[in-house]
Formats: structure tokens, sequence, C-alpha cells
């Protein structure tokens, strides 16, 4: 083989392992940045919004507004269900997910948008009428955890 093809090769397979590399980190430690704000609800949110926030601690607290109402429910996250949390999103790429995704033939309905904070990294996605399943894989995540705590999750979710 010729050398100068070899030397390329090796320095492309090299940069496409660091690539892959920093966008797969998976750590076994919560980030110290970590927080994670997921919104989701009616389009027009005087039909209902919900706001879940959760820190680095586990603290977290889901605002739930319904025609002018709004209720609060505090809830706390261990550190191994924050890790599965950040894991699902590392797993899914989040950090590389174009930030908007819209349904234009549909004027009403659906949106939500996720936004996670984490090893000095932050990004947000919006999604609105339609679904994108590594979002949707996230979500489901937090889902679970919160219906093992108690929350009436078919409410809000």
């Amino acid at each position: 083989m010729n050398p100068k093809l070899l030397s390329i090769s090796i320095f492309i397979i090299l940069v496409m392992g660091i690539v892959f590399i920093s966008g797969c980190k998976d750590s076994k430690a919560v980030p110290r940045d970590l927080e994670i704000i997921y919104e989701w609800g009616a389009c027009h949110m005087e039909k209902g919004w919900n706001t879940l926030k959760i820190n680095s601690d586990g603290d977290a607290t889901l605002t739930v507004e319904f025609f002018g109402h709004r209720e609060y429910n505090k809830y706390s996250f261990t550190n191994s269900e924050l890790l599965e949390i950040y894991r699902e999103g590392v797993r899914n790429n989040f950090f590389r997910l174009r930030r908007k995704h819209y349904n234009s033939n549909i004027r009403d309905g659906w949106c939500s948008e996720l936004r996670i904070k984490a090893d000095g990294r932050e990004h947000e996605v919006s999604v609105s009428n339609m679904d994108v399943k590594q979002i949707k894989r996230i979500t489901q995540k937090i889902s679970e955890i919160l219906k093992s705590k108690g929350c009436k999750i078919e409410r809000y979710f």
C-alpha cells in the first residue's frame, strides 16, 4: 500500500475515533453541572403546560399549569437515577440532535422542549407535532423514574 495513502487512512481512523469517543462519554459519576429541563404540553399554553426541572443534586420540581391553575410537585432523584437519564441522553446522541423538529402540516397540537446541561455543554431540542425517537427514549426514562416515585404521570405525560 502507498505510504501516503496509509498515513491518510490512519489519520482519518484516529479522527473518527476521537469524535466517536467524545460524543459517547459515559461517565460513572453524575456531571457536577447536570441540569435537565423538560417542558411539554399543548402548543397553546393556556390548554396545559408542564415543566420538570432537575438539578445535579437530584432536586426536582414538576410544575403543572392548566387554564390558569398552577400546581407544584417536588421529587428527589438519586445519583443512580440521574445517571440513568444522563446515560440515556448520551446513548441517543442528545448533544448532536438537530435543535428543532416541526411538523408544518399541524397548526395546533403537542409541543415539547428538552434542555440538558452537562460536562460544560448545553443543548436544547424543540419538538412540535412529531415523534423524535431519541427524545422519546430520554423522556420515557424520566417518566419511568417519576412513576416509580408515585407521580400520577398519565396526568402529565
